[in-house]
């Protein structure tokens, strides 16, 4: 699981501040690329292994949460394919 803390919201914005900057929600104000991109390569190599995936994203991240999964679906896509995305990596098994 990856979820940042409160306090770490976009460049150190708090839960009430990054609201206040990001209201009303309907466009990304601060991307984070190297954040998406980890999680859409995790998300990736996981579903290869035929682990479930699922990825929570609030408004506050980037401003907009379905802007936020539109361009987190579009990198997941873009990740290479199950053969590349597996080399070298070893997901541990559950139950």
């Amino acid at each position: 699981m990856v979820r940042p803390r409160a306090q770490d919201l976009a460049a150190g914005h708090r839960y009430e501040e990054a609201k206040q900057a990001y209201f009303p929600f309907n466009r990304l104000i601060q991307e984070d690329p190297p954040t998406r991109t980890t999680l859409a390569s995790l998300a990736s190599r996981a579903a290869a292994h035929g682990r479930d995936v699922f990825i929570t994203i609030n408004n506050k991240a980037e401003g907009s949460a379905p802007c936020s999964v539109e361009k987190l679906a579009a990198t997941i896509v873009a990740c290479p394919g199950p053969d590349t995305a597996a080399q070298g990596v070893s997901m541990p098994k559950t139950r």
